[in-house]
């Protein structure tokens, strides 16, 4: 099994309890190079032992490597789907949904981006898991804070970016209109006092003249 980078050996009698896979390599056996080594090694170890296995992540960072991971997973993801592997594809799935808790939903555009994935129109199950990611943005937007945000960050990430952006600016002034006002009510009372203390006086002075009168 030739994949981008590496190729790996597998047992055929292995390989052929996945019949989708087998079709596709006997008649193209470089149909995998356009998937990563680090993809690869997850798939082959899945075929000789049913389990999901990550190579060590790269990167400078627990963030980053989670990264990595993620990226990974999404890969594994579209190659199970493709290659109608189902127990491998909820493996998966399980993976996406861990990791991606530790990533900000830019991070994970971001990390989509690095590679031109593309998936069915009707993968019910991926519309409802960024459904979920994007459902928590409608009531609280967070910022990016990140110092150093990747690079690669496609059209996108960028629109996704500048509407959170737009949403917080939005937000900040709606909160400095709102401060203002408040202020702006508190002096109110106070000069409402003033003229009730004048409108005093001038009583007293009304009921102090009329009783001269008499």
């Amino acid at each position: 099994m030739r994949f981008n980078g590496l190729t790996f050996s597998t047992r055929y009698d292995l390989l052929h309890k996945h019949p989708a896979l087998t079709f596709h390599l006997e008649r193209a056996d470089d149909i995998l190079t356009e998937y990563s080594a680090r993809c690869g090694h997850v798939i082959v170890h899945y075929i000789f032992t049913g389990e999901y296995q990550h190579l060590k992540p790269k990167g400078s960072s627990p963030n980053k490597k989670t990264e990595d991971e993620f990226q990974t997973s999404i890969e594994v993801y579209r190659f199970a789907d493709f290659f109608q592997m189902a127990a491998l594809k909820e493996l998966a799935q399980a993976e996406m949904k861990r990791l991606g808790q530790g990533l900000s939903v830019l991070q994970l555009l971001e990390v989509a981006a690095k590679k031109q994935f593309r998936f069915e129109s009707d993968d019910k199950w991926l519309r409802n898991y960024i459904k979920s990611l994007i459902k928590p943005l409608l009531g609280s937007p967070p910022r990016d804070d990140r110092p150093n945000p990747s690079e690669d960050l496609r059209i996108a990430g960028i629109l996704l970016k500048a509407m959170l952006e737009l949403w917080h600016e939005e937000k900040d002034a709606g909160r400095q209109g709102s401060t203002k006002e408040q202020q702006a009510i508190a002096v109110v009372p106070s000069q409402t006092q003033e003229e009730q203390n004048g409108m005093s006086n001038e009583d007293s002075d009304s009921s102090s003249a009329f009783t001269m009168v008499e």
